[in-house]
């Protein structure tokens, strides 16, 4: 769960490192790792609506770690049901093999 957290923490900071870095106002940036960061950091398109947020602007680091922090709970919790899928499932198949 924690593993799983932290990559979903590194992924948005990621994400926002490269929207701070490259200048996204011309056609210029790459559009398959945006569509790549709207698959992987889902919480990202809940702050569409704030597109005032320019870059190099303290509102963007805060919009990013709010970011971030949303897309770790969301992995976190992710990481935790499937740990709990596969707990599950692997009781029972060795309780099933049991004389």
């Amino acid at each position: 769960m924690t593993v799983l957290a932290v990559v979903g923490l590194l992924v948005a900071v990621l994400g926002g490192l490269y929207g701070q870095l490259t200048d996204t106002s011309h056609l210029s940036f790459d559009a398959v790792i945006w569509i790549a960061l709207m698959i992987f950091c889902p919480p990202s398109l809940i702050f569409v609506s704030l597109i005032d947020v320019e870059p190099g602007t303290v509102s963007f680091v805060v919009t990013w770690l709010a970011i971030a922090v949303v897309n770790s709970v969301l992995y976190a919790v992710i990481g935790l049901a499937v740990g709990r899928l596969a707990w599950r499932s692997g009781s029972q198949s060795s309780n099933s093999l049991a004389p």
